[in-house]
């Protein structure tokens, strides 16, 4: 398993650090752990390709962790021409927290044709679950975000 740290930075960019974002490559398969919005900076500046990635785990719902999903997935249909299935796993809401973010920033852009199947999946408190050969499972944490916050464990 190869785990690189992409931002590990707060929402502010304190000391110039990128936000949060853990890539992790394993001999079966790619994900991240949390996208902020420097996440496609990132990996332009690691060299690694958006499109190589099967799995996005949030951990909770504060910009910080997942709003670089709107430009990924923007990134993905219009740049990258993704074409492999993408998931996105979160807390309880994930999926109507993301299409809001990015009705804001880019109107429209829930409601197209994507050249890739793309599917949500919600985490339960201390419920183990699968997503390819990925177990996961969630713990909820003290920090108040609008959706339970979870603590991921692999």
């Amino acid at each position: 398993m190869k785990l690189t740290v992409v931002g590990c930075g707060d929402a502010f960019g304190s000391g110039g650090r990128l936000q949060t974002c853990y890539h992790v490559e394993t001999s079966q398969t790619r994900f991240i752990i949390d996208c902020g919005a420097t996440t496609l900076i990132g990996f332009n500046k690691l060299g690694i390709d958006p499109n190589t990635v099967e799995t996005i785990f949030i951990s909770h719902l504060h910009g910080d962790h997942f709003a670089g999903l709107v430009w990924w997935l923007v990134h993905a249909q219009h740049v990258a021409k993704r074409t492999s299935p993408l998931t996105v796993v979160g807390p309880e809401g994930v999926q109507a927290r993301f299409e809001a973010a990015a009705e804001v920033l880019f109107p429209g852009s829930t409601g197209i044709q994507r050249r890739y199947d793309l599917r949500y999946l919600e985490m339960t408190r201390e419920k183990p679950m699968h997503v390819g050969s990925v177990r996961v499972t969630p713990f909820e944490v003290k920090h108040p975000c609008g959706a339970p916050p979870y603590a991921l464990r692999f």
